[in-house]
């Protein structure tokens, strides 16, 4: 078990493209950490506004800042550039528009240090663009809880409101893991990929209920989901995950991943229709037609996706459009709660 008494270097690796309105506040945020011993690595992934010189003004401020430029190749290379360079015990991973609340790496580091594990988590608290922090709970031994690594991926995939997701950021890494820290390169969803098999080999990871990863949100989204082919990259990491559970005989992981991965079909279909994409369309309706019946008989398939599906054998039109209605009263939630937590932000702020 590490000893926290000996401060073990903990990494920070910040990806950083055209953020120059929210760059500084993000690294005077890891900067004013209680735990000090700190390596912060800030890949400016080929900036063309003001941040990759931010980044180097920064490094003059404090000699625990690293500084690398590359070209603009996606925040995937960023990030991997980042941990290439990673010279500490402990890695995490911060968004350049979010901030740490100023006890998070302490309060991640000692449940690790407590519990010995080699991934500890916590969950993501909503702010404004210029929103000040609000006051943590204090963290204790007694708001720990153990996971194995099975059920942190199950609660990670959840439909439901789990304090913690696949993202990267609100999570510290042993380095002992970097071998599976690898995102994938010209990949949307990239932590999609990969957070799942990083779970899965994680010896004990703990969760701490500090909720310190303060995420930024800004507005609301101005059309329906935005649907083009990025999200096919979507469909094929959910499809991944389903083939390395049957091809490595993990039942747990295959029911979750069964049923992210249909509902994910029904999802980017209705998506990809609503947005009047035909090509995307007709590709993930085909696509449907052919595993459907596998998808009845999985006993994973959630009800409301087999539903679904079963509409599938109306005329293509008439299922089209009924999934077209129900995205939009999805979308129409969504804003709803959106707006909610925005104005809640708003009258707390």
């Amino acid at each position: 078990m590490a000893d926290l008494a000996t401060c073990p270097l903990v990494s920070v690796v910040v990806p950083v493209y055209n953020v120059e309105k929210y760059l500084e506040r993000c690294v005077h945020s890891i900067l004013n950490q209680s735990y000090p011993c700190l390596e912060i690595i800030l890949v400016d992934d080929g900036s063309t506004d003001s941040s990759g010189k931010i980044c180097d003004d920064l490094k003059q401020q404090d000699k625990r800042i690293v500084v690398i430029h590359t070209d603009n190749r996606g925040v995937s290379h960023a990030r991997n550039m980042g941990t290439k360079h990673v010279t500490g015990r402990y890695l995490a991973y911060v968004d350049a528009d979010d901030l740490l609340g100023k006890n998070h790496i302490l309060s991640l580091l000692s449940s690790i240090v407590a519990t010995d594990a080699n991934i500890a988590l916590t969950g993501s608290t909503y702010i404004l663009n210029n929103d000040s922090l609000p006051q943590p709970r204090p963290v204790a031994p007694s708001n720990y809880e153990l996971l194995s690594s099975m059920e942190t991926v199950n609660r990670a995939l959840s439909p439901s409101n789990s304090p913690f997701a696949e993202q990267p950021w609100g999570k510290l890494f042993s380095v002992s893991l970097i071998p599976f820290l690898q995102f994938p390169e010209n990949k949307y969803f990239e932590d999609v990929f990969i957070m799942y098999r990083v779970m899965l080999e994680a010896n004990k990871i703990i969760y701490e209920d500090a909720n310190d990863y303060y995420y930024t949100v800004g507005r609301l989204s101005s059309t329906m989901n935005q649907h083009n082919e990025k999200h096919l990259d979507h469909l094929e990491a959910r499809e991944s995950m389903l083939e390395y559970a049957r091809n490595n005989s993990l039942p747990e992981l295959e029911a979750v991943a069964t049923m992210r991965y249909y509902s994910g079909i029904i999802g980017e279909l209705a998506g990809f229709s609503l947005a009047g994409n035909s090509h995307l369309t007709n590709l993930v309706y085909n696509k449907v037609r052919a595993e459907r019946s596998e998808a009845f008989l999985s006993p994973y398939t959630a009800i409301s996706t087999k539903i679904a599906l079963a509409l599938s054998f109306l005329p293509k039109k008439t299922f089209l459009s009924i999934l077209q209605w129900n995205q939009r009263k999805i979308f129409e939630k969504d804003q709803l709660l959106t707006q909610q937590t925005l104005d809640g932000l708003k009258q707390n702020s």
